[in-house]
């Protein structure tokens, strides 16, 4: 509750096959940049999304920003599928724009909201979080458009719900709002 990594949470739809699952339970801890402590890590369980309690993997109408969601293109200005203008009027717009572009390409149920939040427990902006690999060459995540959103369903959806640029990476990840349930 404090925003900090106390759990990692591995997901594949299509699941683990034995030697993906004995890798898995190897992994004994996380190693960040030179000088930052490492995190220790146990395996608790294997199974389908709904054997575990994980707010990502559970159901609601309203999901919120746990980390920025990250546009995973750059406006476009020509040719037939171009932007319109007042799409890419600011970066926030932008990001916004791309987002309900990604639900909607995901065939997830009708969209009623999406709008501008604060991210986390912390209420951070997106600037404030690490958004680039310094190990890669060229990412750019730092200099997409960016931001926190609240979106809302007219009907639940079930986590998890990861979206945009490096969301492998844990960028664009969204958790159910609990001030909103999904009234489950």
């Amino acid at each position: 509750g404090d925003g900090r990594i106390d759990h990692l949470t591995i997901f594949a739809p299509m699941g683990f096959n034995d030697l993906e699952c004995r890798a898995i339970n190897r992994l004994r801890r996380l190693e960040f940049e030179e000088g930052e402590q490492q995190l220790q890590l146990l395996l608790i369980g294997l199974g389908k999304e709904w054997d575990f309690r994980a707010p990502l993997l559970d159901e609601s109408t309203v999901w919120v920003s746990a980390t920025p969601f990250v546009v995973t293109r750059y406006p476009k200005r020509r040719g037939v599928k171009r932007d319109r203008p007042e799409d890419y009027a600011s970066p926030k717009i932008f990001a916004c724009h791309v987002l309900t572009q990604e639900l909607k390409r995901r065939e997830l149920p009708e969209i009623l909201s999406v709008d501008e939040v604060l991210i986390g427990a912390h209420k951070l902006r997106s600037i404030q979080f690490k958004r680039f690999r310094s190990r890669k060459r060229n990412d750019d995540g730092g200099r997409r458009p960016a931001g926190g959103f609240r979106i809302t369903f007219a009907q639940p959806v079930r986590g998890p719900l990861c979206l945009g640029h490096s969301c492998h990476f844990g960028l664009g990840l969204f958790l159910p709002d609990h001030v909103n349930p999904s009234g489950r």
